[in-house]
């Protein structure tokens, strides 16, 4: 039976780097500057390499779907990208909403369940100029479980 391999792509070519920097201290001085150059440019861009797919992976899975009502985009407004706010305790999450005319009021965002029920609600003052876009973010009470969200639905408040 093979033992597993648990190596992974950027860990082998950071040891590929090292392995060569090893070999480098074996040859004359001058050659060994290049090398170890060379080796420590290739460790930095492994590292980083996997350090920015991370991030990416990360950033990928903190998108949230939400979803405007007509009655809010009735009134101007318009959203980009929403973001869950993590795992550090606060539960909800915080978009990027563009007006095109002045607006004055309070937004509510509904948690909505995987069948459509309500599980959640967060009210939010907002104050925009015509032309002005800006991250709003709802915060939901701490007892909403946010892995049963299928989607928030932002209204207008009354």
């Amino acid at each position: 039976m093979a033992p597993a391999t648990l190596v992974k792509l950027p860990v082998k070519r950071s040891l590929t780097a090292v392995l060569v920097l090893l070999a480098a201290l074996a040859c004359d001085k001058q050659r060994n500057e290049t090398v170890v150059k060379q080796a420590g440019s290739k460790v930095g861009e492994a590292l980083t390499e996997f350090a920015s797919g991370v991030s990416k992976g990360v950033d990928t899975k903190m998108v949230v779907a939400v979803e405007l009502t007509p009655a809010v985009t009735a009134k101007g407004l318009s959203r980009t990208v929403a973001k869950s706010l993590g795992m550090d305790g606060d539960k909800g999450f915080s978009t990027y909403i563009v007006s095109k005319a002045p607006f004055r009021g309070t937004l509510v965002a509904r948690a909505l369940g995987g069948s459509g029920e309500e599980i959640g609600r967060a009210r939010q003052g907002v104050s925009f100029e015509k032309d002005d876009a800006k991250y709003v973010t709802f915060k939901f009470q701490p007892e909403m479980d946010t892995g049963l969200v299928a989607k928030y639905v932002i209204d207008l408040g009354k």
